[in-house]
């Protein structure tokens, strides 16, 4: 059952339960905009090329280019398994505030790749 307000956590534990998903697959971080209010909103998924898995909203797998245009996904930072373990152990509280630190940013370390109801995460 999708569980909105979780994206990161919910993220971040699927890529580490998940063999062939932290094989292929990388955890997003970008923004969504709300289809009922049009607020954008910080948030996190994961992808394995044409796919996007996204429990916060759906217990499906999503075509990605569909999620794209449903929910106008800007995607910022992509990580593999090992990069998503990294940041998270960088942060000193609960998963809805991994983000990438200002020095990450600063130095470039990531770079950027290009419902019912949504995650209201914040950074």
């Amino acid at each position: 059952m999708p569980n909105p307000g979780h994206c990161y956590e919910e993220t971040f534990d699927i890529m580490l339960n998940d063999d062939l998903i932290a094989k292929e697959g990388k955890i997003v971080h970008g923004k969504i905009q709300d289809p009922k209010t049009g607020k954008w909103i910080d948030h996190a998924w994961i992808e394995m090329g044409t796919i996007v898995i996204d429990p916060t909203i759906s217990d499906n797998i999503i075509k990605k280019s569909n999620y794209y245009e449903k929910l106008h996904a800007k995607p910022e930072h992509y990580y593999t398994d090992v990069e998503a373990i990294n940041q998270r152990f960088k942060q000193k509280k609960g998963l809805c505030k991994w983000q990438p630190s200002p020095e990450d940013r600063k130095r470039k370390i990531i770079k950027l790749k290009s419902k019912r109801k949504v995650c209201k995460c914040k950074k």
